[in-house]
């Protein structure tokens, strides 16, 4: 039995697509010409101020204040009396409880937060 429908010989890529032809020339029709500014564009763009630099005050500040802040959100959200003790015991035995996940949190704030401040230096 010989099969009824048109047989593909040439590869894929060669196949005519209607939908990619219309794409194409409607890509082709919107395409916009260059336009040519004078030198308004870079004009403009050396007239930008640039960019400052934060002090090493503000730079510093900013992981030490997010590490604070972990610190007390540990401690308020733990719920735990001796906070260091539960949660070091929970990280230990491997105990998920909400103590030694922000324990676990506060560790890596402080780390990241030595990281920032040695690296600055």
């Amino acid at each position: 039995m010989k099969p009824t429908g048109p047989s593909i010989k040439a590869p894929v890529a060669l196949v005519h697509d209607p939908i990619d032809e219309l794409l194409k020339a409607d890509a082709a029709a919107l395409q916009a010409p260059y336009l040519d500014d004078n030198g308004f564009t870079l004009a403009v763009m050396d007239r930008l101020p640039r960019h400052r630099r934060l002090s090493p005050w503000v730079r510093n500040g900013i992981p030490v204040a997010s590490a604070s802040l972990a610190a007390v959100f540990a401690f308020v959200f733990a719920g735990a009396d001796n906070f260091l003790i539960d949660a070091s015991m929970d990280v230990a035995t491997a105990t998920a409880t909400p103590a030694a996940l922000a324990f676990c949190a506060l560790a890596a704030m402080l780390a990241g937060t030595a990281l920032h401040l040695a690296r600055a230096r």
